[in-house]
């Protein structure tokens, strides 16, 4: 019943907004709310689209709940930020798309590049089982 509840609640409003003009955007995440005390006058929000992305990276390594990656970025990154992960691997690996914050920015050896570690918001146990099958395969497999 809660949810139902939420729901009509999230639908009303969002009905109220559009009636009033106020701008609804999709896919950001409101990070604080500009008032005065009675009114709320904005927000300031993230964009959660991926229209700013970082740019593409290569995987340095992997677990059900972060990554680290070397990318050469197309725009500054800060640590604490929230981005939208698209990953794609090869078959063994699911590809994914989910929301991450950057936990650290190191420099690379690799010019115009940094290393950026981050931290899914929520766990991916897809991909701990896909690396556990991965590892599996790669211990019963015969020494050269």
């Amino acid at each position: 019943a809660a949810d139902g509840t939420g729901h009509a609640m999230l639908f009303a409003v969002g009905d109220r907004a559009i009636a009033e003009g106020i701008p609804v955007l999709e896919r950001t995440e409101a990070l604080a709310l500009v008032h005065d005390g009675r009114r709320c006058h904005g927000a300031i929000v993230r964009d959660l689209t991926g229209n700013s992305k970082i740019g593409a990276g290569t995987v340095l390594d992997l677990s059900e709940s972060g990554m680290r990656l070397r990318v050469a970025p197309l725009r500054e990154v800060f640590q604490g930020e929230t981005l939208l992960v698209q990953a794609t691997f090869p078959a063994e690996i699911p590809s994914f798309e989910s929301l991450a914050e950057v936990m650290y920015i190191a420099p690379s050896k690799v010019p115009d590049a940094m290393i950026v570690g981050l931290r899914f918001t929520e766990a991916r146990p897809e991909l701990g089982r896909a690396i556990r099958n991965l590892d599996m395969k790669r211990s019963v497999r015969p020494a050269a």
